[in-house]
């Protein structure tokens, strides 16, 4: 398998040839099944188990356990097994906060460069629900890329795209149709400049068809369900393909819920908001009836979307609450620390001799 294909730069070879040594090779993570990781290599696909150490290490930090996305430096790689001894160094990570550990996040996929915002333009387009996803990929690093599917469902589609333009400066929103291939060369124009990818979006929008229309994998898809003419859930996990005109693409699950991420900033994502701050009276203005808002005042004027505001509000609300949680947890791990450095203070005075 050519490793530049899934990828592998310079940066990246040398940071793994200056930390292993010739009997580990480099490899990528393509998918995750349950408690098995399969591996793209020089030598081929191949199942992986993680190493003792590894798990281990993964228990006792952030990152957790190897992601779609990441690269690895295996051992015994015989094109089909090899085991996970390392994670290297991540670079833009999608992550969100972990539902099951308050205070700290779960990794997504790792080393992508773009994010594509899938929503479908037929019950699926929604403002306040892509400024989450926005919110959600700031924290990553990546180039956030809104993809606007069936457009053939949607013929006045235009001012659904302009909208979309307007929620952050400079943001890419190509509206696409799988079917008929409308705006295909564009976005496929753009991904030339993000060499891995992935996409994320709610179940049913067209992620695996045009998964399939960028990369000509047959990926199972399953037909529109009669009552709202959406697609039925197909993705049951992430891979990473190959794309067609070279670079790779990370397909996804579609998701249920989109959380403002941990040390979020949304000063990016609402750019008028934060101009309009700086003219106001206080400086810690509240933007709620204070005197010479001048938020308010464009609120007054037509010029600031009321509904905006209320969406920075609420994103702003959300962000301080999981940064609340991770103090938290900070905070009782740190406690923990301690309880366990006593103990052991403890035991070494215990098993001292005694003094004569």
């Amino acid at each position: 398998m050519d490793m530049t294909q899934l990828g592998l730069d310079a940066s990246v070879r040398s940071h793994f040839d200056a930390n292993w040594q010739p009997t580990h090779r480099i490899g990528r993570v393509l998918a995750v099944t349950g408690a098995s990781w399969l591996v793209g290599s020089d030598l081929g696909e191949a199942q992986a188990q993680v190493s003792g150490k590894l798990r281990h290490l993964a228990e006792l930090a952030s990152s957790g356990l190897p992601v779609v996305g990441d690269w690895v430096a295996l051992r015994r790689d015989t094109g089909t097994q090899a085991v996970i001894d390392a994670v290297l160094e991540r670079r833009h990570t999608l992550s969100r906060p972990d539902p099951e550990r308050p205070g700290q996040t779960e990794a997504l996929v790792a080393n992508v460069d773009g994010v594509l915002i899938v929503m479908g333009l037929d019950f699926d387009y929604n403002l306040r629900r892509l400024e989450r996803y926005l919110a959600m990929v700031g924290t990553s690093g990546a180039v956030p890329v809104v993809v606007l599917t069936k457009t053939d469902l949607a013929p006045n589609w235009q001012p659904l795209q302009q909208a979309a333009v307007q929620l952050a400066a400079g943001l890419l929103v190509h509206p696409v149709s799988a079917v008929s291939g409308q705006g295909l060369d564009d976005l496929v124009a753009t991904l030339g400049m993000l060499p891995t990818v992935v996409l994320i979006g709610s179940s049913g929008v067209g992620k695996s068809t045009l998964v399939q229309a960028l990369t000509g994998v047959d990926i199972a898809t399953g037909p529109t369900r009669a009552w709202d003419g959406r697609g039925r859930h197909t993705t049951v996990g992430r891979h990473l393909h190959l794309r067609s005109g070279g670079g790779c693409l990370i397909d996804t699950p579609g998701l249920r819920s989109v959380a403002v991420p941990i040390g979020g900033e949304l000063g990016d994502l609402f750019t008028e908001i934060g101009a309009l701050s700086r003219a106001c009276r206080f400086s810690d203005c509240q933007h709620q009836g204070e005197p010479g808002c001048a938020v308010q005042a464009a609120i007054a004027a037509g010029s600031l979307d009321r509904e905006r505001l209320s969406a920075y509000r609420k994103l702003h609300r959300e962000a301080r609450r999981q940064d609340a949680k991770q103090d938290v947890q900070l905070r009782a791990a740190e406690a923990q620390r301690r309880r366990k450095r006593a103990r052991e203070i403890r035991q070494e005075l215990k098993a001292r001799p005694p003094r004569r």
